[in-house]
């Protein structure tokens, strides 16, 4: 059996103020924090991960095991705007990508990659998803 992993790195988190990670609970195994090549973007109330366009930007975030994956990415593609019934065009997709655990461990997980207009948003320096207050 293939192992699905689930990177999240916005609002999905655990622990932060608005946080929606109760999306995750029952179908996830959390194996701790790493990082994913891209850059991160304030849309407002929330992030987009876009690709990095130089070496070594990098975006923080947890790393889960995915223990339902048919039930889990049908909810979070509902969420993220993404699934074949939601209106396009699509802020999200989602997509494989490797992601380095803190550990040291490469792993291939999936990610919501922004892939709306990034004009009016704020670029987060360090790469790092902090609500605002």
């Amino acid at each position: 059996m293939n192992d699905d992993y689930l990177f999240v790195y916005g609002t999905l988190q655990r622990g932060l103020p608005g946080s929606r990670h109760e999306l995750l609970e029952g179908s996830v195994e959390f194996l701790g924090r790493g990082e994913i090549a891209g850059r991160l973007i304030d849309l407002g109330s929330y992030p987009g991960l876009v690709k990095a366009v130089s070496a070594g930007q990098r975006v923080q975030g947890e790393i889960y095991r995915v223990r339902d994956t048919h039930a889990l990415f049908a909810r979070l593609d509902r969420y993220e705007g993404c699934s074949p019934t939601c209106p396009r065009p699509h802020e999200y997709r989602r997509v494989l990508r490797p992601v380095m655990r803190d550990d040291g461990q490469a792993l291939s997980a999936w990610v919501y990659e922004y892939i709306g207009p990034v004009t009016g948003g704020r670029w987060i320096p360090g790469g790092k998803y902090r609500p605002r207050r």
